[in-house]
């Protein structure tokens, strides 16, 4: 199975759970989730790069593992963070203020993130999301932060 298809299971999986959740509550799932829908035109699927040259730069996990709900060490906002996977500081997103960019840019090598918002690993240098089994640890970890349990399998694509 390719992880195009495995993607689209686990996405109509979400569907089918999601159409369920919102049957039960009201007796219209279809119509609520027909409603939802009505706006998008277009989904797109991002389709992760399984490798990068600059995986050799992760770390491994620190000790005490991820703590998803830690804020940006610059501005302490909490709300789209990310972890870089060479030093393990915690900066927010280019979305808030930018402090990963700029961590990025000022510490040669830190090239590889984690978000702590959807659980993607970023790479700066390739400009490209990337799943390689080097980063399913970390993945795992800020799974585990974030839910209080491991990361289903079926996440591991690459």
């Amino acid at each position: 199975m390719t992880s195009v298809n495995l993607m689209a299971l686990v996405l109509l999986d979400f569907s089918q759970q999601r159409e369920n959740t919102w049957a039960g509550s009201s007796g219209r799932g279809v119509e609520e989730l027909d409603f939802f829908l009505s706006g998008v035109e277009q989904l797109y699927a991002v389709q992760p790069s399984p490798w990068c040259p600059h995986l050799t730069c992760v770390q491994p996990l620190p000790p005490g593992g991820l703590d998803t709900s830690a804020p940006c060490q610059d501005c302490g906002d909490t709300t789209e963070n990310w972890v870089c996977l060479v030093c393990y500081k915690v900066f927010c997103s280019r979305y808030v203020q930018e402090h990963m960019l700029f961590h990025s840019i000022a510490e040669e090598g830190h090239l590889m993130v984690l978000s702590y918002s959807d659980l993607s690993v970023w790479c700066y240098a390739c400009n490209d999301y990337i799943d390689n089994q080097i980063t399913h640890p970390m993945k795992d970890a800020a799974h585990r932060s974030k839910f209080g349990e491991a990361l289903p399998s079926y996440f591991f694509i690459s």
